[in-house]
């Protein structure tokens, strides 16, 4: 299921607040739509930061009631999200569709809403199940795990460094450009 952003708060509307006071924007480097998944906890939420901060493991921490409503965003996201954004990538938060609590699930899209408002929001499956394209990028702070089963795309581990998650989207689009190219050449 994808939710797209409200229509006053989607991506029109934030590329000029995004840009303003900002290193110049990046080169479109993406011609064909493709989607830039990104994990909630983790990547867009400072899950680790928060739990440190109370002095619990990251699973207690996980177990508290309306977490999300004190729960920080990594500093350095909505820079690099207005870049990726940039580089021609559609933009997509993806939660996991393990969670019953409908509390939690309301919370975490409160959480995107105020905190990021320019992305889409999309459940991963709850089984696996194949879903995503292969020009698709997948940002998870697990890696190949949870989030990743059964993703068609490139997966980049985010590791709390937004610039290394740019370069691989860098790289991936001039992957997929040469790939491209080659099959035109071919034909």
């Amino acid at each position: 299921m994808l939710i797209p952003p409200s229509p006053s708060q989607g991506s029109g509307l934030l590329r000029p607040l995004l840009g303003a006071g900002v290193a110049a924007a990046e080169t479109r480097l993406v011609s064909e739509p493709r989607s830039l998944f990104l994990a909630l906890d983790g990547v867009l939420a400072d899950i680790a930061r928060a739990a440190a901060a109370a002095e619990v493991s990251l699973r207690e921490y996980r177990q508290l009631p309306g977490l999300y409503a004190v729960l920080p965003s990594f500093p350095d996201a909505r820079d690099a999200l207005r870049r990726a954004m940039d580089m021609g990538y559609d933009l997509v938060a993806v939660v996991m569709a393990e969670s019953e609590n409908q509390i939690d699930d309301h919370d975490r899209l409160r959480w995107l809403q105020r905190h990021h408002p320019e992305l889409a929001v999309q459940r991963a499956p709850a089984v696996p199940a194949p879903w995503g394209k292969p020009a698709d990028v997948l940002v998870d702070a697990r890696g190949a795990a949870a989030l990743a089963v059964g993703f068609q795309g490139r997966v980049v581990a985010y590791d709390g460094r937004w610039n290394a998650v740019l370069e691989a989207l860098r790289a991936a689009a001039v992957a997929t450009a040469e790939v491209a190219a080659d099959q035109r050449k071919r034909a």
